[in-house]
């Protein structure tokens, strides 16, 4: 059932977005859809109908997109229009036992099952297509001049025929050669080359002229129909599907709607408090293509190099879009202090511009097996491991509980895929048992401009909000159980769960340098740093593998 909502959830996106006609060539894509409507001895006719109906429905909305209520609206004021009406009358399904005229090159590597060859015996004058005398002799080209006198030369009148009866025979083998069943060529009583050629043919069965024509009559018989009896379509079971985070949280969206969910900075959230100064943030453009292009940057810097210079030097090649092209003093300067802050939290003064480039590795794609969708894991069972391992004081606990609501009934299995900004190797492991962090650069704009103090939408107890918000835990737990996968494969010998640190979401707006803030437990202003309870990667594991609590 969440398959269909999820199809019948695209398409409507896509006809509202692109409209009728779009959405008419994504259900025509489907193979599954397509084979219900061709399905039985009406297939052909369902799909002719369909196709004309979704026509006249793109017509009436000019092309355009639309809501389903419009295009439902526009279906139904087809109902008033005379049944007589070409805009509503049934096409032919098949042209199948139609009779098509063609010409001999439209027809060329074609084959129908009777051919008849109808006016190859006309002159090239009977055609209207008399020309002067141009004919080759060798490889070069000779122009008659005579002709524009009328007196054509013997010899050039004898070349321009010998051309034309090669192009002859060429039409007449590619005409005759078309026909799988019956051939009929109409030939005349003339002398010409046509005749010539198939008066040499014995074997062809010579009409003297074309029949009478005789009425015919359609005897009067009963006809009864009998639908064949058909097999009923077998149920497909689908065990297997291809994911990723951003599938899982669009499939909730999809189902769950809050339309009275808090947008944030409320009054009832915690004031600044008033040992933090004022700290100024850079007015960047905010929105996913500025994102996209920060994390460019992040993944071109090499730390082992004086930072400034490569960031500069980023931020050059990289950001010479229309909206960050007069910007490039201010993010580079935002990007050197977020990679200067210091992670704090249970990561203490290690920072991005710590990590030497042998010790990152960017943009880590995986792909992740899961178990068979007949297992029964649910993105929800993520959300019961967590609350079972985790304190009732622990930052995440709530969201482990919002994660384990039935809105996340999302079912996984297959193949899961996704992309880590950042995989961090910091101090204090071995190459047998390296200690690692998941890292993200996020360029949320989590501040107004009308604020008090800007650093303050950037408080630990407010990213935890913003965390949840756009389901990045979730993400986390995501990229850790695929980071744990790959040491258990690659360290055989190590505790992989020890190995993982823990995960440390950098909200770069909000990291100002060195100075950046700490709240009273420790915790960093502007990045998310949560250390994960012993044992959590392994029972992630145990669970997309089939294992559910």
């Amino acid at each position: 059932m969440l398959l269909v909502q999820d199809r019948v959830s695209e398409l409507s996106n896509i006809l509202q977005s692109s409209g009728i006609a779009a959405c008419a060539a994504a259900i025509t894509s489907d193979d599954s859809l397509m084979s219900n409507l061709s399905r039985g001895t009406q297939g052909e006719r369902n799909i002719t109908d369909f196709a004309h109906v979704m026509e006249v429905l793109h017509e009436q909305g000019n092309g355009q997109g639309c809501s389903p209520q419009q295009a439902l609206d526009a279906f139904v004021q087809l109902l008033n229009t005379d049944e007589k009406s070409e805009l509503v009358s049934r096409r032919v399904e098949s042209d199948s036992d139609a009779v098509k005229i063609m010409t001999i090159h439209s027809a060329k590597g074609l084959e129908f099952p009777c051919v008849v060859v109808a006016d190859l015996w006309k002159s090239q004058e009977a055609r209207g297509t008399s020309r002067p005398a141009v004919y080759y002799r060798g490889d070069r080209r000779v122009i008659d001049v005579g002709y524009a006198l009328g007196c054509t030369s013997d010899s050039s009148t004898e070349a321009v025929q010998e051309a034309a009866d090669e192009e002859t025979r060429r039409l007449i083998y590619v005409a005759v050669t078309r026909a799988k069943h019956h051939l009929s060529v109409l030939v005349p009583d003339t002398d010409n080359l046509l005749a010539a050629l198939m008066a040499v043919k014995p074997t062809m069965r010579l009409g003297t002229g074309l029949p009478n024509l005789v009425q015919f009559e359609q005897p009067e018989t009963t006809v009864t129909n009998h639908e064949p009896q058909l097999a009923a379509m077998p149920e497909v079971r689908q065990t297997y599907r291809r994911t990723s985070f951003s599938g899982i949280t669009a499939a909730r969206a999809a189902t769950t709607v809050n339309h009275f969910a808090p947008v944030g900075q409320g009054f009832d959230e915690a004031p600044t408090p008033e040992r933090i100064e004022r700290v100024e943030i850079a007015a960047i453009p905010a929105g996913t293509a500025v994102g996209s292009i920060i994390h460019e940057i992040f993944e071109a810097i090499d730390t082992d190099n004086p930072l400034e210079e490569e960031v500069q030097a980023a931020v050059q090649k990289h950001a010479n879009s229309a909206l960050l092209r007069n910007h490039h003093g201010a993010l580079t300067k935002m990007i050197v202090q977020s990679m200067m802050t210091p992670f704090g939290g249970p990561f203490g003064d290690v920072s991005y511009a710590s990590i030497n480039k042998k010790d990152r590795l960017a943009e880590m794609n995986f792909d992740m097996a899961l178990a068979s969708l007949d297992k029964g894991v649910l993105a929800s069972d993520i959300g019961k491991v967590l609350a079972s391992m985790l304190d009732k004081t622990d930052a995440l606990r709530p969201y482990a509980e919002e994660l384990s609501h039935q809105s996340f009934n999302i079912p996984l299995g297959g193949l899961l895929n996704g992309s880590i900004d950042a995989l961090l190797r910091i101090p204090g492991g071995s190459a047998a048992e390296p200690r690692l962090i998941i890292s993200d650069y996020k360029s949320n704009k989590l501040h107004t401009n009308d604020m008090a103090n800007p650093i303050e939408a950037y408080a630990p107890n407010r990213l935890v909000d913003a965390m949840a918000h756009h389901h990045y835990p979730l993400q986390a737990l995501l990229y850790g159980t695929a980071v744990y996968r790959m040491l258990r494969w690659r360290l055989p010998n190590a505790d992989h769960d020890k190995c993982i640190a823990g995960v440390a979401y950098g909200f770069i707006r909000g990291m100002v340098g060195v100075d950046t803030p700490l709240d009273e437990q420790g915790h960093r202003y502007g990045v998310f740093a949560w250390a994960p309870p012993s044992g959590l990667w392994q029972r992630l594991s145990d669970l997309f593998a089939g294992d559910r609590p």
